[in-house]
């Protein structure tokens, strides 16, 4: 029982870190390619959106 709540415990703080690592991942991501991807992605769709075609 105490063996099942120690695995338990310590797959809880595995998840925990790697959530961190994901989120942490994704901010610095986010903090340099990700938004002017999506910027880009952005104009693409209005850009289709209003007729008009990318070259």
């Amino acid at each position: 029982m105490v063996a099942i709540l120690i695995s338990i415990v310590i797959l809880e703080q595995e998840l925990l870190i790697q959530m961190e690592l994901f989120r942490r991942t994704v901010h610095e991501a986010s903090g340099r390619g990700l938004m002017k991807w999506t910027v880009s992605l952005l104009n693409i769709m209005i850009m289709k959106r209003h007729g008009h075609t990318i070259q």
